[in-house]
């Protein structure tokens, strides 16, 4: 679960404010270091080192998107939007970068995962 010291931090932020977390909002010397050092090295990283593209500028999604999904059945269909719309933002970042995984953290059951 995540630590309390970082929900504390996250929830302090605004909704302008956490968009912007991953590109480049400033770390604040309060947050706790580890919560620093994940912002610091994320950014590293490259995946979001400029803005994601729109949802019209994403690749649309392939009509096959859910063939290979494991338990696309138990999926509802606002879940099943919102993987059809997310996932290939997930694999054009990952083209972006030249990533040959990517690793998705509180993925609940793993849906996202699935179909990228």
């Amino acid at each position: 679960s995540l630590p309390a010291a970082w929900r504390e931090a996250l929830l302090a932020l605004t909704d302008a404010e956490l968009a912007r977390l991953p590109v480049d909002l400033p770390v604040r010397d309060d947050w706790p270091a580890t919560l620093q050092r994940l912002v610091r090295i994320s950014r590293r990283s490259c995946a979001l080192s400029s803005p994601l593209p729109r949802e019209a500028e994403a690749d649309p999604p392939s009509r096959w998107l859910f063939a290979q999904t494991p338990r696309v059945r138990n999926m509802n269909l606002k879940k099943a939007h919102e993987v059809a719309a997310l996932a290939p933002l997930v694999a054009q970042t990952a083209r972006r970068c030249g990533a040959t995984a990517v690793v998705d953290l509180g993925s609940g059951l793993g849906y996202l995962g699935g179909a990228s």
